[in-house]
């Protein structure tokens, strides 16, 4: 168990094996034993991990069988970042980053869902993955008309890229070529579309990437590569 995993009440519910709201039930009843929220004035509650855990243990009905909440509802703090990570890798200020992140016409496309609610006097947090993922579409965005498919320098590291893609296939495509890159995406590797256009599943490096986050295929990876993006590598 990492040592700053924190988790919602929906968690703890999974466990004993009960609806949400009777959880907040269990905090009126028991509130010496309850864990408490890592900040209270979030309107989604978040406690540790290890609380939630010991919680659960003594609150369990006897003769229930253990119930392993499921990986997405545990959140590791080591890996959230706050509007200065973004404001930092993007070379921006922390206001224009606090302008980003509010609810108007001025919030980018994808840029990150907070983890918890924003306060004045809280800002908000952010996975670190998601915010990662939004700072390299910004990045490549600038450079190339926001992820949008267009010719791709011949570098060294691009055309070795797309010596691999072929490689992996067992077939030469034109990474430039949005239908040969459906076909081989979606078709060839069964990568489910994250995003769909009038022209079918979306390759822009937005959706890309999104994909990317769920399904960290090596053909994927080296598209993205063959596009500058620098992604960890596939573990399956």
């Amino acid at each position: 168990m990492a040592k700053h995993e924190v988790v919602g009440y929906e968690y703890i519910a999974v466990a004993l094996g009960v609806k949400t709201q009777t959880v907040r039930v269990y905090k009126t009843r028991w509130p010496d034993d309850f864990p408490k929220a890592i900040d209270d004035r979030a309107q989604v509650k978040l406690v540790p991990r290890r609380d939630a855990d010991r919680f659960i243990r003594k609150y369990r009905a006897a003769g229930k069988p253990e119930t392993t909440p499921p990986a997405h509802l545990i959140i590791d703090l080591d890996k959230v970042v706050g509007l200065d990570y973004i404001a930092m890798h993007l070379n921006i200020s922390l206001k224009t980053a606090r302008t980003y992140a509010a609810d108007t016409p001025q919030r980018p496309e994808g840029f990150p869902t907070p983890i918890n609610t924003w306060t004045p006097h809280a800002d908000p947090l952010y996975l670190q993955r998601d915010a990662d993922i939004f700072i390299a579409t910004r990045l490549i965005g600038s450079r190339r008309r926001r992820g949008r498919l267009n010719a791709t320098p011949a570098t060294p590291d691009a055309l070795a890229a797309a010596a691999e893609v072929n490689r992996l296939l067992g077939r030469e495509i034109n990474l430039e070529n949005r239908k040969q890159l459906q076909e081989a995406l979606f078709g060839d590797r069964g990568l489910p579309a994250t995003e769909l256009t009038a022209r079918g599943p979306s390759v822009s490096t937005v959706a890309l990437l999104a994909l990317y986050a769920q399904h960290p295929d090596p053909v994927l990876q080296q598209v993205l590569a063959y596009r500058g993006v620098v992604t960890p590598e596939p573990t399956s």
